[in-house]
């Protein structure tokens, strides 16, 4: 509609106090790439901020968000699924919460059968094991054998670098 009365503007790529609208919709587009493998969505993400990461040379601090999601987009996603109870998942979700992925789900386990169908591949085949919940961390929708213990967790979690503070996204 501005264009049409000669009014638009450049879209704005630089970040200030927030992300800016390419950043936000590339952490979108990134979100679901990790829960759904569809490599659309990683391209997408890539394609907005690529305009950003080019006008960042010597100016990194306005693009922020940007930066973070190139390097997001440079190494191998992370991905945690906790299927359990919500009572019974606890000590996994309280452990889940301190890794530094991509995409963290706690969820039960009718709800991992749902995202499933509904095409989110990261869900196909979490379920709790011999009546637990599981934690499934997966690298590349690779996951590891599914573990049930906290503490189990909380290694495995640190093995792989993964524990910490949450990223954006």
């Amino acid at each position: 509609m501005l264009s049409a009365q000669g009014l638009a503007l450049a879209p704005d790529l630089a970040d200030g106090a927030t992300p800016s609208g390419p950043a936000l919709l590339a952490d979108a587009a990134l979100l679901l790439w990790a829960v759904t493998g569809e490599d659309g969505y990683r391209e997408l993400a890539a394609a907005s901020i690529a305009p950003a990461i080019a006008e960042s040379a010597g100016r990194a601090s306005a693009y922020g968000a940007a930066l973070e999601l190139a390097a997001r987009l440079a190494r191998p996603a992370r991905q945690l699924v906790v299927v359990g109870d919500e009572a019974d998942r606890a000590p996994l979700a309280g452990v889940a919460r301190t890794a530094v992925a991509d995409a963290v789900a706690l969820v039960t386990a009718s709800q991992a059968v749902a995202f499933e169908d509904a095409g989110f591949e990261l869900f196909a085949g979490r379920a709790p094991r011999d009546g637990r919940p599981a934690a499934y961390w997966c690298e590349q929708f690779v996951c590891r054998l599914p573990v049930s213990d906290a503490a189990e967790l909380a290694t495995l979690l640190a093995g792989s670098g993964s524990s910490g503070a949450a990223p954006s996204g």
